[in-house]
């Protein structure tokens, strides 16, 4: 069935690869909800939510599990100073800790278990933590990329175009994820002036 055909609330058919399933997600800046729906389909139907590569979630075969998920943008990291302490917070509130990636961190609990966020004032600052590290990514990415695109044209050789062709390729890329960042950033901006 092609995406156009597809009702709305049905996720993609995800890339599978022995007992693991790749699937697209939305963008954890830009609907992190949509994904949270996603995770929890996947749950039911024995795919448990293994990790993150570039945007692709990873699922490995799994029994089936009615669970609620929620994701947290923190800058604690695992095994850094505290993060016990963090987890400890959420298991006191019926959530298991499933996975950390930098600032992200994802927890489940049985269906029904007050979620992470009960109030406007928490999820704001849930979403003004997000958006901090977007505005830093932002900002690290169009330095990064004008250094690139300087260099690329100050050392510019047509004899050797390899490495020309690496460093204009990088400096793309990271100018690529600037703009994606400053979107990401700007997003959840309105999304924290919303609630």
């Amino acid at each position: 069935m092609n995406s156009r055909n597809r009702p709305a609330h049905t996720m993609p058919e995800p890339a599978k690869s022995g007992k693991h399933k790749y699937v697209m997600g939305h963008g954890l800046a830009f609907e992190d909800d949509k994904d949270i729906v996603m995770i929890q389909e996947m749950a039911s139907k024995g795919w448990a939510f293994e990790g993150v590569t570039l945007a692709w979630f990873r699922f490995v075969q799994a029994e089936p599990e009615l669970a609620d998920f929620a994701f947290d943008f923190n800058p604690i990291k695992a095994g850094c100073d505290g993060f016990g302490e963090y987890l400890e917070i959420f298991e006191a509130g019926g959530w298991q800790h499933v996975w950390s990636e930098s600032w992200m961190h994802l927890f489940k609990a049985a269906p029904g278990t007050t979620p992470i966020y009960t109030d406007n004032t928490a999820l704001r600052e849930r979403y003004a933590q997000l958006e901090r590290f977007m505005r830093k990514s932002t900002l690290w990415c169009a330095v990064i990329a004008a250094l690139l695109w300087v260099a690329g044209f100050h050392w510019w050789n047509p004899e050797s175009m390899c490495w020309d062709v690496g460093v204009f390729a990088l400096a793309g890329g990271c100018s690529a994820w600037a703009l994606v960042s400053a979107l990401g950033w700007a997003l959840n901006h309105d999304r924290v002036s919303r609630l």
